[in-house]
């Protein structure tokens, strides 16, 4: 399964979920994320820049993240995908088994 972020697709609009595009094989899901879920990642003030400068940094470890939730729970027909903090804490979070850092993380699911 390939997954691939679609970087000019990033809705930003407080206090809606923050809404990502990802190229899943053949078709393309957004991603919701929660703002509860990105503010222990990049902190309180988020901005769109720091957002998209974010987003950026992480991509690989984003897609790894949406990659493992879609093999969890599959393909959703609504075309949606919710991720939860949990699914996206270890990606800045050192110290659990789940970290990853820097490289192509696809590559090691």
């Amino acid at each position: 399964m390939k997954v691939y972020l679609l970087h000019n697709d990033i809705r930003v609009r407080p206090p809606d979920p923050v809404e990502l595009v990802v190229a899943v094989d053949e078709r393309t899901l957004r991603v919701a994320i929660e703002w509860n879920a990105l503010k222990p990642l990049v902190g309180d003030r988020v901005d769109e820049p720091t957002l998209r400068e974010f987003v950026h940094r992480h991509r690989h470890e984003i897609e790894l993240a949406v990659k493992s939730h879609l093999f969890a729970y599959g393909i959703p027909f609504s075309g949606l995908i919710v991720m939860s903090r949990d699914e996206l804490d270890w990606i800045v979070h050192p110290g659990n088994d789940r970290t990853v850092t820097g490289g192509d993380a696809s590559a090691r699911a």
